[in-house]
């Protein structure tokens, strides 16, 4: 685990003669600790030379100021008195009291206390700042209450969550960064398709109530990513990006790439348009009619459907975003994150329970119209393609990422093994995929034959209706994926 980009300042404080054993033993703690070294980086005045010096004073002052959390370890002693009449620890909480403030009292009692230690306590115990003040005896119980402590910072900050990842409140965002526009527009949709009814006259803030996704105040990951402004200000890796490449593996030159940002909601309708604006569509006159059906090579359903899970579904508490991979023979879409507990890749295709890892993102879209419900939507895709004459669907899982592949024609490795297709055949197969088609001399070329042997495997590849033909003899022969057959309306 990598340490955060901006770790909090941990200033530790206190007579330093006095307590010095304990202040050593908690920036030791933390810095020792898997969790807190992740976080914290602590701060002690020791060691520096000079300590009585302007230039010392200024840089433990500067410290006190800039730091997020402060702890204030208080013992007998007040500490010696400055100019001012402060000592150093108290003018230390001074720079730091508006900060998250921790004081920890050593001893039950105040007796064996300095006058001005008792006094400083009374003056800094101020609990409409939220200020905690503990006492302990030992040094042991020392750590422990300063390990709840720093735990119970980390959770407020949203760093660490016992819910859902989508349920923590984003840190330094306000209602200011949701887009109410983006909310009127999801009020308008959801009634539109009659999966939302709410009171007459609901507002932004009352959907971000209706959905819990408001965290003491705040707006959660989920309202950010459903409804923000600059969603990308906050999480940099909800994007979508999309590659579509011109053969059947990841190589470059690419055709075209996108990467699409901004909404859960926009990045589905970005990702969707990249894949149904590169496919083909076919011209099917209507029996009787003049005009023509133009259904998508892939069901348009299918691919949305495909989309909206891997976005809705991926792990967003995981870096690397959705990829999109159109290829000559297939979609791909990798999703970060495995498979909820409990599910496997074969049960994905059976109507199922449903089981979402970001509950509120799903119920939202679900709302919206964009997704199924009752984990009805991946049958419905593998009836679609089925229908279609595609192969299903294939759900791999991948070492961190869940991988879909839908396929664009009937001719999947597996199926090419069926056949019986020799190393060759296949390769005529692929080259066809991204040239859509192939003459007998660039058969003998890519697959280095004699003029009879390519005869002989282009037969045969007809014979098992995995091959089409056209033209008459010798040279003007091509010969193409059945797929790619004209009909008579595409001769129109």
């Amino acid at each position: 685990m990598s340490k955060v980009k901006n770790m909090y300042k941990v200033f530790i404080s206190s007579v330093q003669k006095e307590l010095q054993v304990e202040r050593k033993t908690v920036k030791n703690m933390i810095e020792g600790d898997a969790l807190f070294n992740e976080y914290f980086t602590p701060y002690i005045f020791e060691g520096r030379k000079a300590a009585k010096s302007h230039s010392a004073k200024k840089e433990y002052m500067e410290n006190a100021a800039e730091c997020d959390v402060y702890i204030g370890i208080v013992g007998n002693e007040y500490g010696e008195k400055g100019k001012d009449g402060l000592s150093p620890v108290e003018r230390e909480y001074n720079e730091a009291k508006d900060k998250c403030v921790y004081i920890f009292i050593k001893g039950k009692k105040d007796d064996a206390r300095e006058k001005e230690t008792v006094k400083f306590l009374k003056r800094i115990k101020d609990e409409e700042r939220g200020h905690c003040y503990k006492r302990f005896e030992t040094t042991e119980e020392l750590l422990e209450i300063v390990r709840h402590s720093l735990v119970d910072y980390l959770k407020t900050q949203g760093d660490i969550f016992k819910g859902n990842f989508e349920d923590r409140p984003v840190k330094d965002a306000t209602l200011a960064d949701i887009d109410d526009e983006k909310i009127e527009w999801f009020i308008k949709t959801g009634t539109a398709v009659k999966r939302l009814k709410l009171p007459a006259g609901s507002k932004p803030f009352d959907v971000l109530k209706h959905f819990e996704l408001l965290n003491n105040g705040k707006p959660t990951i989920a309202a950010i990513l459903l409804f923000g402004k600059k969603p990308q200000k906050y999480f940099r890796i909800s994007e979508i990006n999309c590659a579509h490449y011109p053969g059947v593996e990841n190589v470059k030159p690419m055709i075209s790439q996108h990467v699409y940002e901004g909404t859960l909601f926009d990045q589905v309708d970005n990702g969707a348009a990249f894949v149904l604006g590169a496919i083909s569509r076919a011209v099917i006159q209507k029996p009787g009619r003049a005009d023509f059906d133009r259904p998508f090579e892939i069901p348009e359903f299918v691919v949305e459907e495909a989309i909206t899970n891997a976005i809705v579904h991926r792990n967003y508490a995981l870096l690397g975003s959705v990829q999109l991979g159109l290829f000559a023979d297939r979609l791909d879409i990798w999703n970060p994150g495995t498979l909820m507990k409990g599910m496997s890749p074969d049960m994905l295709k059976q109507v199922h329970s449903s089981r979402p890892r970001n509950p509120k993102i799903a119920e939202v879209m679900f709302r919206a119209g964009y997704i199924q419900k009752q984990g009805t939507g991946i049958a419905e895709m593998m009836r679609k393609c089925k229908e279609k004459g595609l192969p299903e669907p294939e759900f791999k899982l991948m070492t961190s990422d869940v991988l879909i592949t839908i396929g664009r024609d009937i001719y999947t490795d597996e199926m090419m093994k069926k056949a019986d297709l020799n190393e060759r055949q296949i390769e005529a197969v692929k080259f066809v995929k991204i040239k859509g088609k192939i003459t007998n001399a660039e058969y003998r070329e890519i697959c280095h034959v004699t003029d009879r042997t390519a005869l002989r495997d282009l037969t045969d590849l007809c014979k098992k209706h995995v091959f089409g033909k056209k033209g008459k003899t010798g040279r003007n022969i091509e010969y193409f994926l059945n797929r790619h057959k004209p009909d008579k309306a595409d001769k129109k």
